[in-house]
């Protein structure tokens, strides 16, 4: 997919209950992802997907992650903001809050 600035959520598709990620990039969601699905295959150490790899899937097998766009944006800020929204609403699991602009409630 070519679509740039968007809010996205990936989800691990080996796990039950689903794992979720929420990011956002001006880029093209595709290189995007492409970053997230090669740290997952290299278990990445300190990344959302590498991390989970290695905690949850330490048997070595291939990732199944999936991608959906929560959001199209118009800006950085709005990016931003959709993003940390999304993380609050949503509350996936492999985020760390750290990242995010923080939305009070």
């Amino acid at each position: 997919c070519t679509t740039k600035n968007v809010v996205y959520q990936i989800t691990c598709d080996k796990c039950s209950p689903k794992q979720t990620y929420i990011g956002e990039t001006k880029r093209c969601v595709r290189y995007r992802f492409d970053e997230h699905f090669r740290d997952a295959v290299n278990r990445t150490q300190q990344t959302p997907f590498g991390d989970h790899m290695a905690q949850c899937h330490a048997d070595g097998s291939s990732p199944e992650l999936s991608i959906s766009i929560i959001r199209r944006t118009k800006d950085g800020a709005d990016r931003k903001i959709a993003e940390a929204l999304a993380i609050r609403d949503r509350r996936p699991t492999l985020n760390s809050q750290i990242d995010t602009w923080p939305i009070l409630s």
